[in-house]
């Protein structure tokens, strides 16, 4: 679902392809416009995609469009040249998501390495949960009768498993279980002890695209401020609340250059790091959770439903906690074989 929001206040639904791609154009100049004169070909099977995606955004939605073979696409701009940026990103980006990206989340998944110091984190939060530092409420997730479910529980793999089962014994179970684990433990914290999963200030930091007094592009890192720095912030009712400000600096920083992200940076990344870090993880525990999430998003979660975070808006977040990572770059190989850095630059 593609929309149009005007200063009149008047929302335009896109239908067809050929007539977003129009308007588009019609509205757009400098760079843009020759992007979209002579990128045509492969600018309309992008439009085709966000418009036919089907709209909502309950579990029913999210059924409908995993059986149409739909990724969720809910977007609604109030700015021609934001609308132009986005087509120019997923453009750029494809490359880089459909091979390389693609790539390191299977091997990711497929990684003994990476499952096994995430079964020694599931561990380690088993035992701080246990401890003094955990309140009664949080060691009700270590009792199957009271574990209860967070939103990831459909997506366990191993028949059986549950948050109460996997924490009292990670080694027998999957690379996935353990990452569905490792989110929806830190989604309960909010509510049963909401301090182990809030990011402190120092943390909050991602990388920021801007121009400088004399016309040069800067890169630097600026804090995060909520999700309304590269988010339209919507009521919890309104679908169209994922839609990215195309000209935030924290967004226009892997845009320009042909980075793929999708949801921006990734405060859920934050709490999963900050929870580790209560836990008392390991350099190569964080490293693992980081790698983890990302390939979980690409390879083992279903984007009919709700967005998720490429690559670089894991790393960006993760690398506040020490995680290696060099923007605007890709490692040729997964940890602990990560070191040898190909540019996207």
């Amino acid at each position: 679902m593609l929309k149009f929001r005007g200063a009149d206040g008047q929302t335009l639904q896109f239908t067809d392809a050929e007539e977003a791609y129009a308007a588009i154009r019609d509205n757009v100049s400098g760079g843009f416009k020759v992007f979209f004169i002579h990128a045509k070909r492969d600018i309309i099977p992008i439009l085709k995609t966000w418009i036919t995606a089907l709209p909502g955004d309950t579990p029913t939605d999210w059924d409908a469009r995993k059986a149409a073979g739909q990724q969720r696409h809910l977007l609604a701009f109030g700015d021609y040249t934001n609308i132009a940026r986005a087509v120019m990103g997923e453009f750029l980006a494809s490359e880089a998501l459909d091979g390389t990206e693609t790539r390191l989340a299977r091997d990711t998944v497929n990684s003994r390495y990476i499952a096994a110091h995430l079964a020694a984190l599931v561990d380690k939060l088993r035992l701080k949960i246990r401890g003094p530092a955990g309140s009664a409420a949080l060691k009700t997730l270590l009792d199957e009768k009271t574990c209860g479910a967070g939103p990831y529980q459909p997506l366990f793999r191993k028949p059986g498993a549950n948050l109460a089962r996997v924490l009292q014994a990670p080694d027998a179970y999957y690379f996935q279980d353990l990452v569905v684990t490792l989110h929806d433990v830190s989604d309960l914290m909010k509510k049963k002890q909401a301090d182990i999963v809030k990011v402190p200030g120092d943390k909050l930091y991602g990388t920021w695209f801007s121009i400088n007094d004399f016309g040069k592009p800067e890169y630097g890192r600026r804090r995060i401020e909520g999700t309304e720095a590269f988010r339209y912030k919507g009521d919890e009712s309104d679908p169209d609340r994922y839609t990215l400000k195309e000209h935030s600096g924290f967004v226009m920083a892997a845009r320009v250059q042909g980075i793929p992200l999708w949801a921006g940076p990734s405060l859920t990344t934050g709490r999963l790091m900050r929870m580790a870090e209560w836990a008392g993880a390991s350099a190569q525990e964080y490293e693992a959770l980081a790698w983890g999430i990302f390939a979980f998003w690409n390879q083992c979660y279903p984007t009919s439903s709700t967005w998720v975070h490429r690559f670089h808006e894991v790393m960006d977040m993760a690398v506040n906690w020490g995680v290696p990572f060099t923007p605007f770059t890709y490692p040729k190989d997964i940890p602990p074989n990560a070191g040898a850095l190909r540019s996207r630059v």
